[in-house]
């Protein structure tokens, strides 16, 4: 007779769109098989378009990036998680403190305009 065959079913969320549709992977021998709707699920109800129902294809591709890429010289070159994450980091950190730092230069220099030197305080 046939093999006996052991599947588990990883329930989760799609990854396309923000709608947020469950689907079911399906993992054979430690590795993906599949997908299958997640019939009782509140959003999708069972159902899933063409991209839910081939979200699994991707994962095998061999034009899947598995490690993160960055820019260099205009060039994208592999890079390890903590460079990738720490230059992400750094980045935020940048954008969320220059406008900080601009609008304390302008009032530094703001005050600094209104204030009158020293020697006109004398004339």
């Amino acid at each position: 007779m046939g093999e006996n065959m052991n599947f588990d079913y990883v329930p989760t969320t799609c990854p396309y769109c923000g709608c947020g549709c469950g689907l079911n992977l399906v993992v054979q021998d430690g590795k993906l098989a599949g997908v299958e709707t997640w019939k009782r699920h509140p959003v999708s109800e069972g159902k899933l378009c063409p991209k839910g129902l081939a979200c699994d294809e991707f994962v095998h591709s061999e034009e899947r990036l598995t490690v993160p890429l960055i820019k260099k010289d205009g060039t994208f070159v592999e890079s390890t998680w903590d460079e990738a994450l720490a230059l992400v980091a750094f980045s935020r950190l940048l954008q969320s403190t220059l406008p900080l730092i601009r609008d304390s230069i302008s009032s530094a220099t703001s005050y600094q305009s209104w204030r009158p030197t020293h020697s006109s305080c004398f004339n």
